[in-house]
């Protein structure tokens, strides 16, 4: 059985169910009558992406990276352009 959420808004644990929206759970919150969707993060790890950014800056291609996470070179592209050492400027 799945433990009930926290509220996100207010972190409170008195949350019920209160629905389904395009098949997912909906939970409303007793405390400050929050209503929210369980969502798991998307994407990857942050210490995923910092190292992509980090191999980058090392060196290796674009396409070396996208290999090694198994994602597009556009994807790691936008995550180095995304990364605050390389806002404002274009990567070499």
């Amino acid at each position: 059985m799945e433990a009930k959420p926290d509220c996100p808004q207010c972190h409170a644990s008195t949350v019920y169910r209160s629905g389904k929206i395009l098949g997912k759970q909906r939970d409303r919150c007793k405390n400050c009558g929050f209503q929210f969707t369980r969502t798991t993060p998307l994407g990857r790890p942050a210490s995923e992406k910092a190292l992509a950014v980090t191999l980058y800056t090392m060196g290796l291609s674009l396409s070396a990276i996208a290999r090694i996470f198994h994602v597009s070179p556009p994807a790691v592209l936008r995550r180095v352009l995304t990364n605050e050492c390389f806002v404002g400027r274009k990567p070499a």
